[in-house]
Protein backbone atom coordinates (compact mmCIF):
# COMPACT_ATOMS: atom_id res chain seq x y z
CA UNK A 1 0.00 0.00 0.00
CA UNK A 2 2.84 2.36 0.86
CA UNK A 3 4.47 1.78 -2.54
CA UNK A 4 1.21 2.81 -4.23
CA UNK A 5 1.13 6.02 -2.20
CA UNK A 6 4.77 6.69 -3.07
CA UNK A 7 4.07 6.16 -6.78
CA UNK A 8 1.06 8.46 -6.63
CA UNK A 9 3.18 11.09 -4.92
CA UNK A 10 5.83 10.76 -7.65
CA UNK A 11 3.17 11.05 -10.35
CA UNK A 12 1.69 14.12 -8.69
CA UNK A 13 5.13 15.73 -8.41
CA UNK A 14 5.88 14.99 -12.06
CA UNK A 15 2.50 16.38 -13.12
CA UNK A 16 3.11 19.55 -11.12
CA UNK A 17 6.54 20.00 -12.69
CA UNK A 18 5.08 19.55 -16.17
CA UNK A 19 2.31 22.06 -15.47
CA UNK A 20 4.82 24.58 -14.09
CA UNK A 21 7.07 24.17 -17.13
CA UNK A 22 4.08 24.64 -19.44
CA UNK A 23 3.15 27.87 -17.66
CA UNK A 24 6.69 29.18 -18.05
CA UNK A 25 6.66 28.34 -21.75
CA UNK A 26 3.28 30.00 -22.15
CA UNK A 27 4.61 33.14 -20.50
CA UNK A 28 7.61 33.25 -22.82
CA UNK A 29 5.42 32.69 -25.88
CA UNK A 30 3.00 35.40 -24.73
CA UNK A 31 5.87 37.89 -24.48
CA UNK A 32 7.19 36.92 -27.92
CA UNK A 33 3.72 37.25 -29.45
CA UNK A 34 3.19 40.65 -27.84
CA UNK A 35 6.54 41.89 -29.14
CA UNK A 36 5.77 40.65 -32.66
CA UNK A 37 2.34 42.26 -32.52
CA UNK A 38 3.82 45.59 -31.46
CA UNK A 39 6.38 45.41 -34.27
CA UNK A 40 3.66 44.58 -36.81
CA UNK A 41 1.51 47.49 -35.60
CA UNK A 42 4.45 49.87 -35.84
CA UNK A 43 5.33 48.76 -39.38
CA UNK A 44 1.70 48.98 -40.46
CA UNK A 45 1.41 52.49 -39.05
CA UNK A 46 4.56 53.57 -40.90
CA UNK A 47 3.31 52.13 -44.19
CA UNK A 48 -0.09 53.73 -43.71
CA UNK A 49 1.45 57.13 -43.03
CA UNK A 50 3.69 56.81 -46.11
CA UNK A 51 0.70 55.96 -48.31
CA UNK A 52 -1.30 58.85 -46.88
CA UNK A 53 1.57 61.20 -47.59
CA UNK A 54 1.74 60.03 -51.22
CA UNK A 55 -2.00 60.55 -51.60
CA UNK A 56 -1.76 64.06 -50.13
CA UNK A 57 1.10 64.95 -52.44
CA UNK A 58 -0.82 63.61 -55.43
CA UNK A 59 -3.91 65.58 -54.49
CA UNK A 60 -1.87 68.74 -53.97
CA UNK A 61 -0.23 68.28 -57.36
CA UNK A 62 -3.64 67.75 -58.99
CA UNK A 63 -5.00 70.84 -57.24
CA UNK A 64 -2.05 72.96 -58.40
CA UNK A 65 -2.45 71.71 -61.98
CA UNK A 66 -6.18 72.50 -61.90
CA UNK A 67 -5.47 75.97 -60.54
CA UNK A 68 -2.97 76.74 -63.29
CA UNK A 69 -5.47 76.09 -66.08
Amino acid sequence: MESIINKLTEIESAASAIAEHAELQKSVLDKEYEEKRKQFDLELEQKTQAQLQKIRESLEADTEESGEM
